[in-house]
């Protein structure tokens, strides 16, 4: 489903949203957090052990630390 055409960003105000973003905010990962990913991505880890399934890098877990920071 495509949004509707009221819905969708400018492509400029959007560039600027994001240059400014990366300059000024600065997201912290809480100690809790980082905790409760640290055991999240260890199960993970164990669970392709036991499976051998699905491969789990370092990638996903930087992936979600960069979708969990506040």
């Amino acid at each position: 489903m495509l949004p509707l055409a009221s819905e969708i960003i400018p492509q400029p105000i959007l560039r600027t949203y994001i240059s400014y973003a990366r300059e000024y905010v600065k997201p912290k990962l809480s100690v809790e957090a980082a905790t409760v990913l640290q055991n999240y991505y260890l199960k993970l880890r164990a669970k392709k052990e036991q499976f051998s399934s699905i491969p789990i890098f370092n990638r996903q877990l930087e992936a979600m630390i960069r979708l969990t920071e506040v």
